[in-house]
């Protein structure tokens, strides 16, 4: 009655919810959605970010804007704060598995196992073959070092290959090999990486390794280069970098690499081993060649 009289009063009558009003509000969501992706294919997902963010003063319940935020966060190099906006994306649409698998992914990232593990099963238990459930799967079981579970699991999605994600796979996959000793297994792999994304840093990283597994140091080191000047502050190459370095016996070049790549990431096991030889051995037979 109090809202028949405002309306009669005023003239005002309140929107209604139409099927008209939840088109436009798709289309401009879309549109919306379609500009964060062309921020973030340009490198600029601090921008993408910002228009996001802003997106929730009006759509502060929409589970794909959290997703969104969590992509830019991760493109960021803020693995935590992704996290959050995943588990929030979750908590908004539970039932959608590429939420859960960026969960289980991000878990992965800050070494909480058994908390990846989770949304891992909860994928499976919905899709038996979920490409990146079993590739998560896959990358839990080489983290724990067991990698025949790792290959049994990665295996089992090797024919679809039309996912965006395969060059990675198989770059795990490859990982795995090299794990097991086996640096022409990995090769193969590594290369078919690299033949669908010359830029995958990840195969380019661990195709020098190979290369070092191999003791074919020239070429390790040219690998590595290539790494570096793609993204100059993978912790990782830097260290592995700064090994073939010395091993070619320029120990100079060799510790200002090594002291970078301490800097970047002065918690790896990998990088403060190859650190200790590389000022502690007076000659260049190191043992951190058998690291991977």
């Amino acid at each position: 009655m109090i809202k028949n009289k405002f309306e009669k009063k005023s003239g005002i009558k309140p929107v209604k919810e139409t099927s008209i009003n939840k088109k436009f509000e798709k289309k401009f969501l879309d549109n919306l959605f379609a500009r964060v992706e062309k921020y973030r294919s340009s490198d600029k997902s601090f921008y993408a970010l910002r228009l996001l963010e802003r997106l929730l003063f009006k759509f502060p319940l929409n589970p794909k804007a959290y997703e969104k935020i969590g992509l830019c966060e991760i493109d960021l190099g803020d693995s935590l704060g992704a996290l959050r906006s995943f588990l929030t994306a979750n908590f908004l649409d539970p039932k959608n598995l590429d939420v859960k698998a960026h969960c289980a992914a991000c878990f992965l990232m800050i070494g909480a196992k058994d908390k990846s593990l989770k949304f891992i099963n909860e994928i499976l238990s919905v899709e038996k073959h979920h490409f990146m459930g079993k590739m998560l799967l896959g990358r839990y079981y080489e983290i724990s070092g067991n990698y025949q579970k790792a290959l049994k699991e990665l295996q089992t999605i090797e024919n679809q290959n039309d996912h965006a994600n395969f060059p990675q796979l198989l770059g795990l996959i490859g990982v795995c090999w090299m794990a097991q000793q086996n640096p022409q297994k990995a090769f193969e792999y590594l290369e078919n990486a690299l033949s669908l994304d010359p830029e995958n840093v990840d195969a380019l990283f661990h195709k020098a390794v190979c290369h070092g597994q191999l003791n074919e140091i020239d070429d390790a080191l040219s690998e590595i280069e290539k790494v570096i000047k793609i993204d100059p502050n993978y912790p990782e190459a830097l260290a592995f970098s700064a090994l073939y370095l010395f091993l070619k016996g320029q120990k100079n070049q060799a510790v200002a690499r090594i002291e970078k790549a301490f800097e970047k990431d002065p918690q790896s096991e990998t990088i403060k081993t190859i650190r200790e030889e590389i000022f502690s051995t007076k000659t260049t037979q190191v043992k951190s060649l058998e690291i991977f």
